[in-house]
């Protein structure tokens, strides 16, 4: 898995607190694979990286 960075696009596999499937925005890097993550609704959550998949960006 790529290392995710500010500003990258994800969706949420698995969470307590957010729906699998929405999208969230990385806002930072707490620790090691440990991501501070902004929904569209800005609401922030924490969330493991191995509960994120990155969007790919098609140009």
């Amino acid at each position: 898995m790529k290392q995710l960075q500010k500003g990258d696009l994800c969706k949420v596999i698995k969470s307590k607190y957010i729906t699998p499937g929405t999208t969230v925005e990385i806002m930072d890097e707490l620790g090691a694979g440990i991501y501070l993550c902004g929904t569209t609704s800005n609401e922030n959550y924490i969330v493991v990286a191995k509960n994120l998949i990155p969007i790919e960006e098609v140009a």
